[in-house]
């Protein structure tokens, strides 16, 4: 059990897998690292102030080579820091840095703790001062390295050499020692626990305040474009509401006033035509409105059946033939027969006039609108309305399945739409859990592509 949580212990450290985790000890260790800049003109300003007392009593030949040796560990110490700061450059690179720190704080603490060199058996008063040195030193790093629970671990390497010390000597005094060293160095293990414990405490409020103030960030900017596209949506319902309502009151206002003559006159017709198409394009738009609004309120339920691709798609040209020979462009039916989906055939059906009629729309005259099919390998079905129109600038492909979204390209049709029929088409897409692609080029035309997934086709089942 021991084995297991020391193992724990060691890879919370040392390889952490949690993200959060991860984030936590990496902050952990900047925040020691910052205490680590100075540690070369400390440790060596500490040495030979050690060295310089040390010299008073023991023999000068064990000061200096406490005195190299100190220097030594303290000069790798800081080769290594650098290492590590190299490395500490994110949290992608926290191994390798917090491997290279911990190789730090071993010379680091090496070179304090090779002073039991200067030990003089049998002397109590430079002994006593060479325990005091351990015991200052344990204390300071401790205190410095708090944060970092294996960094600050090393300290009591100080009191194992103090207590090896006074375990060779192995009188009632050095006893007395050995035990006060054991005190010491538990006060500080505990102390050392509760410091990291209020860093970890800061750390992670601190992480938490970020993550509040990205999710602060992210709602403010979702409330602007919600904003955004109210006042969008506000300003063109005006503007397409009040178009065809002007038209209707103007021309009706001109019939009842009789202003070009009696009733009678031929002229009067042209203008109830005039209000006809208006009062059409009116509902057209108050229906495509409606039909969005119920599926973005997720009231839009679908009735599941058996739908024939070609014949939708025969349908929906036979309703636009009309519309195209006025216009003077091709109908083409080119979908694979006995092409079965399990879908809605109302919604199926809207899509398809939806998609015809922005093709015969933006296609001029001598044009032609072709719709297609293709059974892809993972057993999805694509349907492609190709038309030689116009085409779609780059910029506008993401615009136009905005609601009222309208390329700029097209503003030269001969009839303008609501801007709802492509929104309209994603949005029963991805209530079949399927989706809509377009890819145009300018110039040369512009294709749809609706993809039904692999379980909608009958087909694919039929293969499987």
């Amino acid at each position: 059990m021991r084995a297991k949580t020391l193992a724990a212990w060691w890879a919370d450290w040392f390889d952490p897998r949690d993200p959060n985790l991860l984030t936590l000890r990496y902050g952990q260790l900047m925040h020691v690292m910052r205490t680590g800049q100075s540690a070369l003109v400390s440790s060596l300003g500490t040495v030979f102030a050690i060295a310089a007392i040390a010299a008073i009593w023991h023999d000068l030949t064990q000061v200096l080579i406490f005195t190299v040796a100190g220097t030594v560990c303290s000069v790798i110490a800081h080769v290594l820091f650098l290492r590590a700061a190299e490395r500490a450059k994110s949290e992608t690179t926290y191994r390798a840095a917090n491997a290279y720190y911990m190789a730090h704080s071993v010379f680091v603490v090496a070179a304090m703790a090779v002073v039991g060199v200067v030990w003089i058996p049998g002397d109590l008063a430079p002994n006593v001062f060479v325990m005091l040195v351990l015991v200052v030193c344990a204390t300071v790093r401790v205190a410095h390295q708090a944060a970092h629970m294996p960094s600050a671990m090393l300290s009591m390497l100080y009191f194992m050499v103090g207590i090896g010390l006074c375990l060779s000597e192995w009188t009632g005094l050095y006893a007395l020692l050995v035990v006060l060293a054991v005190v010491v160095s538990l006060m500080l293990v505990d102390l050392s626990w509760r410091m990291c414990e209020t860093v970890e405490a800061m750390l992670k409020l601190g992480q938490s305040e970020r993550r509040l103030l990205a999710e602060q960030q992210r709602l403010v900017g979702e409330l602007r474009q919600a904003s955004n596209a109210k006042s969008q949506f506000m300003a063109r319902m005006s503007h397409e509401l009040r178009t065809p309502l002007n038209s209707v009151i103007g021309f009706s206002d001109v019939i009842l006033g009789e202003a070009s003559g009696p009733i009678g006159a031929p002229i009067y017709v042209e203008y109830l035509k005039h209000i006809n198409d208006s009062g059409a394009h009116l509902l057209r738009l108050i229906n495509d409105i409606l039909d969005l609004s119920k599926i973005e309120a997720g009231r839009y339920v679908l009735r599941e059946g058996t739908v024939e691709a070609r014949d939708v798609v025969d349908d929906a040209i036979t309703m636009l033939r009309l519309k195209a020979e006025e216009g003077g462009v091709t109908l083409v039916n080119a979908v694979a027969p006995g092409l079965v989906l399990s879908a809605d055939e109302l919604a199926v059906r809207q899509i398809a006039i939806n998609l015809a009629s922005n093709a015969v729309k933006f296609t001029p005259a001598g044009g032609t609108v072709t719709w297609h099919s293709e059974l892809r390998a993972d057993g999805a079905v694509a349907l492609h309305v190709e038309d030689t129109g116009c085409g779609i600038p780059p910029e506008d492909l993401d615009w136009v399945f905005e609601p009222f979204g309208q390329s700029a390209s097209g503003y030269d049709a001969n009839e303008r739409g609501t801007g709802l029929g492509l929104p309209i088409v994603r949005s029963l897409m991805e209530l079949h859990g399927g989706q809509a692609e377009i890819r145009s080029i300018v110039g040369k035309g512009t294709t749809v592509t609706i993809v039904f997934p692999s379980e909608r086709s009958h087909a694919a089942r039929k293969a499987a």
